[in-house]
This record gives structure tokens, sequence and C-alpha cells, in this order.
């Protein structure tokens, strides 16, 4: 009990920092800001005068892109070349992966002797990197497989979706990534979904359209190395959704969307947000679009109404395998676990087992 109602209390007060121009009346203080047509303002039910409320005052322990801090602001927004993402370069068209419904996440190669079987499989990006200058650990798809312990046929999607640090440091790599990107394109790669750089309810807006302006930078080089790219498509405000319906909606080289709902967008009432957001994005530019989900089941079903291909980028197979579950099919055709430390079964029997059983549910 103690921990619903916590929980409940930290969804109560997230909630009084969701952007909802329905509901709320635009902060007084957005009205004199000149990047309020880029940013939108915000609608908050928290008392804030502008989103500089949310400034720490602390600007040599601060990362945000923030104006309290004028020599790094300057910097951050010089990197991007301004918030516009006008000025992103178009890439090439590619075609529309062809992709089963779940795509099992795979970690490492560890714990199993034998090669997982699967038409696809998911690697994160960040594991196949050296972390100190970005290069491809790599030299042949063959040694990446090998180390993966996937087999031959399997065809491979990376997920760029991941943890701050690890975004960051691709970031960082600057004109590195262009090289490491050719060397993933000679390794075979499907498709990569482009990092999911954060946007916050509580900071300064500049920091959410450095994060909206860097994804869509990310996206283009993914693309322009020949390999399809799924522009992931974080937001935190309905004029946030305004601008990627635009971005997204002028340019035919866009044809894969990524969204993650396990954190940020996981409470209820926001994943019901977002999912409708995206439903319109679909809805409105009207072209067949495949979607990579990270987590969301719940919502699945929902976005299938509205997109050619959803994709579910799904780690559950894996990480519960290597913790010693297996996967049950209940009454309903949903998926439940039970512990399987007990068994004889070995971690590459448990990984088999659970990516059919989480493929067989959304079939």
């Amino acid at each position: 009990m103690i921990k619903n109602r916590t929980q409940i209390r930290r969804r109560v007060r997230a909630a009084r920092f969701f952007d909802d121009p329905a509901a709320n009346s635009g902060c007084l203080g957005c009205s004199a800001c000149s990047d309020l047509p880029t940013c939108g303002g915000l609608h908050v039910r928290a008392a804030a005068f502008d989103c500089l409320t949310y400034c720490c005052r602390k600007p040599l322990e601060c990362d945000n892109v923030c104006v309290g801090n004028p020599g790094a602001f300057v910097e951050r927004v010089h990197e991007i070349r301004g918030f516009s993402l006008e000025n992103v370069a178009r890439a090439p068209v590619l075609s529309r992966p062809v992709l089963p419904k779940t795509i099992p996440l795979v970690y490492h190669g560890s714990s199993r002797n034998e090669r997982f079987v699967a038409p696809v499989v998911a690697l994160p990006l960040y594991a196949l990197l050296n972390r100190a200058d970005g290069t491809v650990k790599f030299a042949s798809r063959s040694a990446l497989l090998d180390t993966f312990r996937i087999v031959e046929s399997a065809r491979i999607v990376l997920s760029g979706t991941d943890r701050d640090a690890p975004l960051e440091r691709w970031w960082g790599y600057g004109v590195r990534r262009l090289f490491a990107l050719e060397h993933l394109a000679e390794l075979g790669i499907d498709a990569i979904t482009s990092p999911n750089y954060s946007l916050f309810s509580d900071s300064p807006r500049w920091t959410d359209m450095h994060s909206m302006k860097r994804i869509a930078i990310t996206w283009q080089e993914i693309a322009n190395a020949g390999i399809r790219s799924a522009l992931h498509v974080n937001a935190r405000t309905i004029q946030d959704w305004r601008r990627w319906r635009d971005f997204v909606g002028e340019r035919d080289e866009i044809n894969c969307l990524a969204f993650e709902f396990a954190t940020g967008a996981a409470d209820p009432t926001r994943m019901a947000w977002h999912t409708d957001q995206l439903c319109r994005l679909a809805d409105e530019v009207q072209r067949p679009f495949t979607l990579f989900a990270r987590g969301g089941t719940a919502v699945l079903a929902q976005l299938e109404e509205s997109f050619e291909d959803v994709c579910l980028i799904d780690p559950r197979p894996f990480m519960k395998a290597i913790h010693r579950q297996e996967a049950v099919q209940r009454s309903d055709g949903s998926v439940g676990w039970r512990s399987a430390a007990g068994t004889a079964s070995a971690v590459e029997e448990l990984l088999a087992h659970n990516s059919l059983a989480v493929s067989v549910a959304r079939s």
C-alpha cells in the first residue's frame, strides 16, 4: 500500500508539469521570449512564470541548455546550427524494412554456448562501439555475430534507445560518428533507431529544443550512411509534436519512426497522450510508416490502427532468460513469467522459448 501511495504522489506531482494548453493558460513570461514561435510556450498547472522557473541557478554544475549559463548556451546552440529543424540536411530515400511484429533485443553473448536463432535480432547500438573513440569493435559481420552468438542468417537492427551517458558519448564523437556509421553499413546492419535524446518536463525549454535538433541530426546521419533510420520523436508539448509532424510531412525519406514508452512515457496518462499524438502524426502525414516501439505493449493495438507496421523491440525474452525466468501464455493471450531456476533449461533454451512466446502473443 505504501508503495502504491508513493507512486500516486509521484504521478500527481509529475502531472503538474505536463503541458496541456486545453486545461491551462500559457505562462505569462513566455510571451516575451524570442524563441516562443519555435517553443510554443508552456501551459502547466505548476506555478511557473516561464521555463526559467526550472533553472537551477548553478551554471557550473548544470548540463542543461539554458540562458542562465550564457557561454555554454551559445556553444550548444552553435553546435546544432540553431533550434530550427529546417536546416537539417536531406537524406536519401530508403525502402521501409519488412520486419516481424516482435524483435528480441539481445544485450550480449555471455551465458550461452549456442547461437540464438531468429529472423531478426536487435542489438544495442552502443554495445558495438569502443567507448573511448566511437570506433566499431568488429572488423566483420561474422565477428559481430560470433560475439553476440547469433545465427548467420539473422538480420540485425540496432537500437539507439539508451540511458543518457551512451547517448551523450555518441554525440561527443562528432565527425567520428560518420566513420562508425560507414563501418556499420559495411556490416550489413538493416536499420538503426536514432538516439532518444531526453526532453524533461521540469527543465528550461532550450534543453528540449536542443535534444530535438540532435535527434533530427543523428537520424539524418544514419540515413545518409545508407542505413534505414528511424526518427525517434521525443516530445514534451503539443508544439513539439506539431514540429515533428511538419518535419516528417515535408520529408518523404522519413518512413520509419521510433518511440520509447518504458520511462518518461510509462505513466498511463502520458502514455495515452503520446499514443494519440503518434497516431495523429501518422494519420495526418498519410503515408506508410514503420514504428519501432520500446515498451508500450498496452497501446500497440491502437498504434497498429494508424501505422502500417509496428515492431516491438523487446528486451524481455533475453533479460528474463538471463535471470532464469520463462514465459507463460495466459488465458487472455498475454505473456506472464515464472521462475525456471529449478529446471535444467539452459539460458539459450529459455531465450528461444521466451522469444517464441512473445511473438505468438503479438501474432
